[in-house]
């Protein structure tokens, strides 16, 4: 691999005009919906050339030797070739990954995985005489070298651009020495691979994971989803509201809270004095001790996923309850620990839990929107959450004292709402892709919108915002 300067106030490529109308179309043409706009896999053409027989005699050296490190973030967008870039923490010059050997592109709807000094990813092909059908395979970067290296090949999505029948893929974990990938024909049964991390030989697999259990008061099952590696090394998941663990080797499935073992509430951490800081109220109804004492009683439950940090889990556990006339959005920050698989301790997120929206009158119906969804980073001691709502902003908790800070994302002019999207291709720094989008029709047919992206570099101790490049600069589209 190489890697081409590219510098981020101008980039200038030249390529035949031919493919580049295509690829353009390909990466271009929107749903209609308010997002914005990412290149569609299967709609991508692969611009490497095959790999010759020039190649190293080290499977890693695929094409030119390798030039790095990138001091900051690694992420993949729209482009030709494998549409992996770099972008310096400082400058914020960026540097354009080339391939010239077997990997066509990355997948572009997912964000790389990065453990211990590399990255992974899933890499696609154009199959020899196809439009829309790929060969498949993990691919693995050094963020040291910055070479890159196509692990395992997996198979092909489509045999043909005619075949009925598709397999998807996606890349859930890495481990200590290895990674996890899920492959599965479209309504069919899904199959977890294991592969050696270095090596790229398959190790073992299983079908999709699966906790039953049988007790004294009856019994409970149900499938584990969000799979992730543990920086110990163990897989995991969620089942049943609780942690699990997958054993790589089987897919046996352990539960870190048994499932006839009642889950926490807040009620053990929060006294009727501080619930204000864990619950925003509906207008209404004026709550009583006895009204709080049972929104006290919500469980500790793990659904939409965690992070890992000093050494803990980190969640957002947000539900809507009422009793009697009152209504109440009610939750907080989880953390776990890892080492007694318990509860450690619960954070309020005072106003940040959520809000009521669209209520017609008192006695109408309210929505509400809620941060559980929230994409989750933790760095350099403090969790940083990513609200994924329409003008959603970037709240930071700080563990030592409990405090929450909240950064507005800028608009701008002409901006009709922004969005805002997590990345994790810095080990060593928060980086945020933000849309800002521009309502272009909206009535009973639906609503269009669109509008520029941008990366931006966020400091979680400051809740500023330090460089903002354009992603046309930096991605050339």
């Amino acid at each position: 691999m190489r890697l081409t300067n590219v510098s981020a106030s101008k980039y200038v490529r030249l390529f035949g005009v031919g493919l580049a109308f295509s690829f353009i179309a390909a990466s271009c043409s929107g749903s209609g919906d308010d997002t914005a706009t990412r290149s569609d896999s299967d709609s991508e053409a692969s611009t490497a050339p095959s790999a010759g027989d020039d190649s190293s005699d080290d499977a890693s050296a695929d094409g030119d030797a390798a030039i790095g490190p990138v001091d900051g973030l690694i992420t993949v967008g729209a482009g030709l070739g494998l549409g992996l870039f770099g972008i310096d923490r400082t400058s914020g010059e960026a540097v354009e990954f080339a391939s010239e050997a077997s990997i066509g592109f990355l997948d572009r709807q997912t964000d790389l995985v990065l453990r211990d000094g590399a990255a992974f990813t899933l890499g696609f092909t154009q199959r020899e005489g196809q439009s829309f059908s790929n060969d498949v395979s993990v691919v693995k970067i050094d963020l040291e070298t910055t070479e890159v290296l196509k692990l395992v090949d997996l198979g092909f999505d489509r045999e043909t651009d005619d075949s009925e029948t598709s397999i998807s893929y996606s890349f859930e974990a890495v481990l200590a020495d290895s990674v996890v990938v899920r492959s599965g024909e479209f309504g069919g049964d899904d199959t977890y691979r294991v592969y050696d991390s270095t090596t790229g030989a398959e190790l073992s697999s299983f079908a999709t994971p699966a906790y039953e259990k049988d007790h004294d008061t009856g019994s409970c099952s149900g499938t584990v989803s969000r799979l992730a590696g543990l920086s110990d090394g163990r897989l995991v998941g969620i089942a049943l509201g609780s942690v699990a663990i997958i054993d790589p080797a089987t897919g046996e499935v352990e539960l870190m809270r048994d499932c006839d073992v009642p889950s926490p509430e807040l009620s053990d951490f929060v006294s009727i004095a501080d619930f204000g800081d864990y619950a925003v109220f509906n207008s209404g109804g004026v709550p009583t001790d006895e009204d709080i004492d049972r929104f006290l009683g919500t469980e500790l439950e793990v659904s939409s996923g965690f992070v890992e940090g000093d050494g803990d889990l980190w969640w957002l556990n947000v539900s809507s309850r009422s009793s009697n006339d009152v209504r109440v959005i009610v939750g907080g920050v989880v953390q776990f620990d890892l080492a007694t698989q318990s509860v450690e301790a619960v954070y309020g997120l005072g106003e940040f839990i959520g809000e009521y929206t669209e209520c017609p009158d008192a006695d109408g119906v309210c929505n509400l929107q809620t941060v559980e969804q929230a994409q989750l980073r933790f760095i350099d001691g403090r969790l940083v959450m990513a609200e994924i709502d329409e003008n959603g902003r970037v709240l930071v908790l700080d563990p030592s004292n409990g405090e929450i800070s909240a950064t507005e994302i800028v608009a701008g002019d002409g901006v009709d709402f922004t969005r805002v999207d997590l990345l994790s291709g810095d080990p060593a720094g928060v980086w945020l892709e933000v849309s800002r989008m521009t309502i272009t029709q909206d009535d009973d047919s639906g609503r269009t919108a669109f509008g520029p992206r941008y990366i931006e570099q966020f400091d979680p101790i400051t809740g500023t915002v330090g460089l903002s490049l354009p992603v046309e600069d930096v991605f050339g589209f």
